[in-house]
């Protein structure tokens, strides 16, 4: 088992998932933080969940 794989298996507690999908969602969520990091913080909109 590779360093990834010990990762993965730590996270999901012993459940396998697949290397690629998990990879690919890493990178779109990634992507969305850069995204929203473009927005100043004065402009940004928050909603109240309290």
């Amino acid at each position: 088992m590779n360093d990834f794989e010990d990762i993965i298996d730590g996270i999901f507690f012993g459940q396998k998932v697949n290397e690629n999908a998990f990879r690919k969602t890493l990178n779109i969520t990634l992507s969305n933080i850069a995204e929203i990091r473009k927005t100043p913080m004065k402009q940004r909109e928050f909603e109240d969940w309290g």
